[in-house]
């Protein structure tokens, strides 16, 4: 995808294998559809450069059984629980959102890869 000067991928979130690392990696209301989140966020941790930034936004949701009918395995509904996905060794927080409104609720989040490649 190349528009306005911008080169990107889209590719499949938790199987991706691309030889190359990228500034930038965006998840957005992707997380929650994702069997493994762990799994999506080491293959996107491994795919960012050291320094990278990393933005992910997710619909606020009380925790109900899962899957939803939208696919839903995982709810995040406090802004604390969300962040715990994110371990300090290997991500630095530089803003969060947290909106509430019942199912038009959000956590909008935007990270900086620390620690080694």
């Amino acid at each position: 995808m190349k528009s306005k000067g911008f080169q990107g991928e889209v590719v499949d979130a938790q199987n991706f294998n691309l030889n190359k690392l990228f500034n930038t990696i965006i998840l957005s209301h992707i997380l929650e559809h994702c069997p493994d989140a762990d799994k999506v966020l080491t293959n996107v941790y491994n795919h960012l450069l050291k320094g990278g930034v990393l933005y992910v936004e997710v619909p606020r949701q009380p925790k109900i059984p899962m899957p939803t009918k939208a696919g839903h395995y995982h709810h995040y509904d406090e802004l604390v629980e969300f962040l715990s996905l994110f371990p300090l060794s290997k991500w630095r927080l530089l803003h969060a959102e947290y909106k509430r409104g019942g199912n038009k609720g959000s956590i909008k989040t935007v990270f900086r890869k620390v620690g080694s490649d």
